[in-house]
């Protein structure tokens, strides 16, 4: 069996598995443990993170890299890198 059809078989059943899980999460744990005020705010708060992280990632790609010019140390860099 080739690496890449191995690679990708696992994959598909880690993925299956892990959506199992978050359908039985929100299909059945939310709604038993939580009140409705909480079910509500949890989904929100899941709902809004998902809309805000593209936004907020967007341009910090180009924000590192400006930065990181302006770094004079080796030190000071390894550091910026570990965080």
């Amino acid at each position: 069996m080739g690496i890449v059809f191995k690679q990708t078989s696992w994959n598909i059943v880690t993925i299956s598995i892990a959506i199992l899980i978050g359908g039985v999460n929100t299909l059945y744990f939310y709604p038993e443990f939580l009140k409705d005020d909480y079910y509500g705010l949890v989904v929100f708060l899941l709902a809004t993170s998902n809309l805000l992280q593209p936004l907020m990632s967007f341009g910090a790609q180009n924000t590192i890299i400006n930065f990181l010019v302006h770094l004079t140390t080796r030190k000071i860099k390894i550091n910026f890198y570990l965080v």
